[in-house]
């Protein structure tokens, strides 16, 4: 069954920069750490053995192949082939590619493959498996999954689906990048503009996550949509469609608007490019880069006389995504 997740900013900056949320298939809605218990489980790592599920394809897309075994009665990581990237955490957003089986069973109940697009995902929002199975993997590890019911979707599993109470489910995941949830742009992107110009003040170095933004007594309140690059990256460039991921401080010159998800709590967000949110504006920039933008003041609501103040945003660009 497909679970739709919305990537939630909070009200004063949903309100002010009107992000359109990011729709997207989850593998499972559960965010438990924890079994049904309430007890801490671990993960088993091992490599292939003859007990594992294999890896076979099909029309080119990867299935799993069982053995003639039971399923292991433990959350078990199988290590198919290591990757040199950064290491996982268990709060991370995740961008992987996935296929998962019911144990035993020779379709799948869910494929990005087959969607054509991967998953990107924070770890704690999916079945508490996948969170404590690729925590202290690497980018580029590609794993199998087995992951029981406590640690799966629990003993009510998804009929829908066609998974019981009682079955072991297994992913085969192959994981392409990893955000942090104080993830900040590029340390050595090059600065553009010299700081002490910008209407702002900014308390944080490029490539750290911003801690404060104040906004400056003589700046002048915005008036229209502005794009300052503070310091450009080396990555990619923002095409005019695709999803990019961003961190951001938002502050108003009156202080009745401070939002960041630099908060340890929110972490990078998603933004689908060509909605006609201000980080429209970032499309030309390159992924790395620090960027100050300006939004002016807004309505809350169609017809209402109430409105959110003009704005400055200090965003990092973190990744970008060309879907389709």
């Amino acid at each position: 069954m497909a679970y739709k997740l919305r990537l939630v900013i909070y009200k004063h900056t949903e309100k002010v920069l009107r992000y359109k949320h990011l729709s997207i298939y989850l593998v499972a809605c559960s965010n438990s750490g924890d079994g049904p218990d309430g007890k801490k489980t671990t993960a088993v790592k091992s490599t292939p053995d003859a007990n594992s599920p294999k890896l076979t394809y099909a029309g080119g897309k990867p299935l799993i192949k069982f053995p003639k075994a039971d399923p292991p009665k433990e959350l078990k990581v199988t290590v198919l082939e290591k990757g040199k990237g950064a290491e996982i955490e268990a709060s991370d957003v995740i961008v992987a590619d996935y296929v998962g089986q019911v144990w035993g069973k020779t379709q799948p109940f869910d494929s990005s493959f087959a969607k054509g697009t991967p998953l990107r995902m924070p770890l704690s929002k999916l079945v508490p498996g996948w969170g404590k199975g690729l925590a202290g993997l690497h980018v580029g590890d590609k794993v199998m999954l087995s992951i029981p019911p406590k640690d799966g979707y629990g003993p009510s599993g998804q009929p829908d689906a066609g998974i019981s109470g009682d079955d072991t489910i297994v992913f085969y995941v192959e994981v392409h990048d990893a955000l942090s949830i104080t993830e900040a742009g590029q340390a050595d992107a090059t600065a553009v503009v010299d700081q002490a110009t910008l209407p702002v003040r900014i308390t944080g170095a490029i490539g750290k996550p911003v801690t404060k933004v104040e906004v400056k007594e003589n700046a002048a309140e915005p008036t229209t949509r502005t794009k300052t690059v503070i310091a450009r990256g080396t990555g990619p460039e923002v095409g005019s469609k695709g999803t990019m991921y961003v961190s951001y401080y938002v502050a108003s010159k009156d202080g009745t608007v401070k939002e960041t998800t630099w908060d340890g709590k929110r972490g990078p967000q998603a933004s689908t490019i060509g909605r006609g949110t201000p980080f429209d504006e970032l499309v030309g920039t390159p992924v790395g880069s620090r960027v100050l933008l300006t939004v002016p003041k807004t309505q809350e609501n169609s017809g209402s006389a109430s409105s959110v103040p003009p704005v400055f945003v200090v965003v990092d660009i973190l990744a970008y995504y060309q879907d389709g």
